[in-house]
């Protein structure tokens, strides 16, 4: 790294190399049956400079080719937008722990292990089913250096596990996947298999839904679909461009007063976690929304320069592509309403728990539209059976003012802690 900035300075005054390496274990089982073992090494760099005012960008994976980096990255140089922030000097890290030992130990064979417990203990009850299961486990690393006289870097592991579960009948698929995604490793696979088992269950018998406007829960699965069109309308480049419908409105009340969000990338162990985002800049807790009013956006270096802002430590990036604002991990605030209770009160509705689609609309402006893979028909207080062929639609500037209210316990999916949304009626389409 320090060869390739020392030669980038050759020709500019200001330049950054990012370093990324990453050690990759794979297990997957298909139709109940281990498919593959993988072990993958991958190492790349990036840099960034600064030529006359302009930014220019290049990578390689090929360390022998730095002089062909540094050129490509002044010829872009040329052509580049200009550069309206400095490089950042040496700073202070987040103390966060993002790199859990446990993974880092964590055998193929124990991967398998895992594997088969959870292939048997579905079969064990539903012999009929396939199953797909996925575990992954990532220890990477990442190194920014730069003239101004930054060099800092950390080691992330990365765990995840996905469970796919297909049932085939005469008139009817049906597919119950749950997954768990963190830093840190699982402890027990015990819920994901529970859960799984649960719906399997509840979807023994389907249920026939008119089209109409229905009482409405997203469960904590399906709930980022719904955060997806508040990402983007905080992420500073849209803010920025002008085009987020949030742009002018820092300070006022977009929600109902029951919804809080935070961005965070300081939570021991979680997926979106770092010391630094990958400018080198501090990261931390960031309020999005308070008690419903809207608090800050998400900066990079440059999108903070372009509007008057400091970043907030949300420049993220791969070492191939430049830094651009993103969360790290989403953490709305639970609520009050407990799960038995609002379903035992509800007279008729719907569960959504999983989803497909969601990017048929304009989600820029809130917009969402999407067919419920996997949702319940709730009658009396009763889940009665499993809804087919369904649609739910509608505008989360207009739904997150139309809330009944948020679970009191929250589930972690990724990078997405939350509770469950429930709304007091959504636009659905109705299926068999």
């Amino acid at each position: 790294m320090e060869s390739i900035l020392a030669y980038a300075l050759k020709r500019v005054a200001n330049a950054e190399v990012i370093e990324a390496q990453a050690n990759s274990n794979s297990v997957k089982f298909e139709n109940n049956h281990l498919k593959y073992i993988r072990e993958k090494d991958a190492s790349g760099w990036g840099l960034r400079v600064i030529r006359e005012g302009k930014l220019g960008f290049s990578s390689t994976t090929d360390l022998s080719e730095r002089s062909k980096l540094a050129e490509n990255a002044l010829e872009v140089s040329r052509f580049g937008q200009t550069a309206a922030f400095e490089f950042p000097g040496k700073g202070i890290k987040n103390p966060v722990r993002t790199c859990d030992e446990k993974v880092t130990n964590f055998t193929a064979k124990e991967a398998v292990e895992q594997g088969e417990k959870i292939i048997a203990a579905i079969l064990e009850d539903h012999p009929d089913c396939n199953c797909t299961v996925e575990i992954d486990k990532t220890i990477g690393r990442t190194r920014i250096i730069n003239s101004s006289g930054l060099d800092e870097g950390y080691e992330k592991s990365s765990f995840s596990l996905y469970v796919d579960v297909l049932q085939v009948k005469e008139d009817s698929l049906l597919s119950v996947y749950d997954y768990y995604s963190s830093a840190g490793i699982i402890e027990s696979t015990d819920s994901i298999i529970d859960r799984i088992k649960e719906k399997l269950i509840l979807s023994k018998q389907t249920a026939k839904l008119a089209s109409g406007t229905y009482p409405v829960i997203f469960t904590p699965k399906a709930v980022p679909t719904l955060l997806h069109s508040v990402e983007m309308g905080i992420n500073g480049k849209m803010v920025q461009k002008g085009s987020s419908p949030l742009t002018d409105r820092l300070g006022e009340s977009i929600f109902d007063p029951q919804i809080t969000i935070y961005d965070d990338a300081g939570l021991d162990f979680c997926s979106g976690s770092a010391p630094i985002d990958d400018e080198g800049i501090t990261t931390q807790k960031i309020p999005i929304v308070e008690d419903g009013v809207l608090k800050n956006f998400l900066f990079d270096l440059q999108t903070a320069a372009l509007t008057g802002k400091k970043s907030t430590g949300s420049g993220y990036r791969s070492f191939d592509s430049l830094p651009s604002p993103a969360s790290s991990n989403i953490i709305v605030s639970p609520g009050n309403m407990d799960w038995d209770e609002t379903i035992n009160n509800m007279k008729e509705g719907i569960i959504v728990d999983q989803v497909l689609g969601g990017g048929q609309s304009n989600m820029l402006a809130g917009e969402f539209s999407v067919n419920i893979s996997l949702g319940f028909l709730v009658k009396q207080g009763e889940i009665v059976g499993r809804i087919k062929d369904c649609m739910v639609a509608g505008n989360i500037y207009e739904s997150f003012n139309s809330l009944a209210g948020l679970g009191q316990k929250t589930e972690t999916y990724g990078g997405v802690i939350t509770p469950f949304f429930c709304f007091e009626g959504l636009p659905v389409v109705g299926g068999q």
